[in-house]
């Protein structure tokens, strides 16, 4: 079965308004001056806040759905294959590129391995996300038969195996990347029926009500950055199960957000793409390149951003300047990257 092209621009067009939301997000933390990113000031911002409660599982979402279309097309084994070339080269490429650039600049050389490691590890982490998952959907597929109740022992897994090397956030992946990709398969009929039923301006506004409800419990402790996902805390021995019901508050408000844009950006597409077809279709170009204004917009963060707006104050009339330059400068690199079938195959995955 074959995304239609209809399908493939919406998809597009959801991403490039995600990545848009993630860049801005990024500007408010890293663009506002270092006080402010320093007392974890955008912890508490509304507009950070409303951001990444559904961001990356909106992200996730498109990526599990995307994937059972490849798991239709292609076999095992070349699937496996595309997994590996297709995220692992991108980040020790990113990682080797990050490692050489910092020992130019003169940092301790006798550190090379370890930094190169760090970062391998450590940065691009959605990669990271999208590499276990498909790993996991795919020994399940193979060996089980996409059984649920499979898919449902492992969810229970999450919850009580380490987050050591970024696996909580990956964890916390999982739900999205996994119901995504059921959904696409066509194994829960039930989302079908209920989106063919209610009309879709209702559901929308359902859903809306459920978002705006949870949305006013999300608190400095929701982020997955500042209370991790395991609740077991293997150090002291002991278990907290504040965090399970966190999780569970993070995974529901995760898909009421990410439905909720979905919905919205499919009626207001539908209703105005012959009216501002430019915008929707610069959008949809912006979610085309999403994958490289996210990895080198992340190097700007760590290594520019904080560094040049260091003396400023959040002001949303500067964030949004930064996030116009930011994705523009990304984006002129992206199109840069794919002229070069070699850089665009080791830095973008062939994308």
């Amino acid at each position: 079965m074959k995304i239609s092209k209809q399908r493939d621009a919406y998809l597009d067009l959801v991403k490039g308004i995600a990545i848009i939301a993630v860049v801005v997000g990024h500007c408010i933390q890293f663009g506002s001056g270092v006080a402010f990113m320093q007392e974890e000031g955008y912890f508490y911002n509304d507009i950070f806040r409303f951001i990444y409660s559904w961001h990356m599982p909106l992200f996730m979402l498109v990526s599990g759905y995307l994937f059972s279309f490849s798991t239709k097309r292609h076999e095992w084994k070349e699937l496996l294959k595309s997994r590996f070339t297709q995220l692992l080269i991108p980040m020790l490429s990113w990682a080797a590129l990050i490692t050489i650039a910092l020992s130019l600049r003169g940092g301790d050389n006798t550190l090379l391995l370890y930094t190169f490691a760090k970062r391998f590890i450590n940065d691009i982490w959605f990669l990271w996300a999208i590499f276990y998952n498909s790993l996991i959907v795919l020994l399940v597929r193979k060996y089980f038969s996409d059984s649920l109740w499979i898919y449902g022992v492992v969810y229970v897994l999450t919850f009580i195996t380490p987050d050591t090397f970024g696996a909580g956030l990956y964890k916390f992946m999982y739900p999205f990347f996994v119901i995504a990709y059921l959904y696409g398969m066509g194994k829960l009929l039930w989302i079908s029926y209920v989106l063919q039923k209610l009309n879709p301006i209702k559901i929308t506004l359902i859903v809306a009500v459920l978002y705006i409800f949870l949305f006013s419990m999300y608190g400095y402790y929701s982020y997955i950055y500042t209370s991790g996902y395991s609740v077991v805390n293997f150090k002291s021995q002991t278990i907290a199960m504040w965090k399970l019901w966190n999780d569970i508050f993070r995974m529901c408000i995760g898909f009421a957000g990410s439905v909720l844009l979905l919905l919205l950006i499919r009626l207001i597409y539908d209703r105005t793409k012959n009216l501002i077809d430019i915008v929707w279709k610069l959008l949809q170009q912006i979610g085309i390149a999403s994958l490289a204004i996210y990895i080198i917009s992340g190097y700007m963060n760590s290594y520019i951003l904080p560094k040049i707006c260091k003396n400023f104050e959040l002001n949303y009339m500067i964030t949004i300047l930064e996030t116009v330059l930011v994705v523009t400068f990304c984006y002129g690199g992206f199109y840069l990257l794919r002229k070069w079938s070699v850089v665009n195959r080791f830095l973008l995955g062939g994308r």
